[in-house]
């Protein structure tokens, strides 16, 4: 039996770059879980400060009419070259598709598709470029479209 592997839609096209505003991911799978109630307020202060920053950074971005599936690519250049996992940077990336699709009744999303769920949203595994001298971390996000989801999510039953 041959594993199942989604591959990416034929017809991606880029949509848009969104730069956010951290020289460093603000929320990291490292972070240990908060132990008070005042530090499960701060987590979720934190996802709220960077869903509302996307919210106003990718306020004029529209998806096009035919397009159902967007592609949420985050990449990081840290200011140096220590490892470091692409997986820490999931705990960044979920606020930032929250702000994108729907969102919730208390910080509602730009609705570019209709659910962060892989019917609608894909995220592939974070890209973590080579620090270079003299500057600052940076992290981004691309956005790329397609016209439905690829298989097996792009089936309809």
């Amino acid at each position: 039996m041959q594993p199942t592997v989604m591959a990416y839609p034929a017809d991606l096209k880029h949509l848009s770059t969104i730069y956010l505003p951290w020289e460093c991911p603000p929320l990291s799978m490292n972070d240990s879980s908060p132990a008070s109630r005042g530090a499960v307020w701060g987590v979720a202060a934190k996802k709220k400060d960077i869903q509302q920053a996307v919210h106003l950074l990718a306020r004029n971005v529209r998806m096009p009419k035919e397009a159902g599936y967007l592609l949420v690519q985050m990449h990081y250049r840290p200011r140096d070259n220590r490892a470091r996992d692409t997986d820490n940077l999931a705990a960044t990336l979920k606020p930032v598709c929250d702000a994108l699709s729907r969102g919730s009744k208390k910080i509602p999303g730009l609705g570019l598709v209709e659910d962060d769920t892989p019917r609608f949203m894909g995220k592939p595994e974070a890209i973590i470029w080579p620090a270079e001298k003299g500057k600052r971390g940076q992290l981004w996000v691309d956005l790329w479209v397609a016209e439905k989801a690829p298989y097996p999510y792009g089936l309809r039953s």
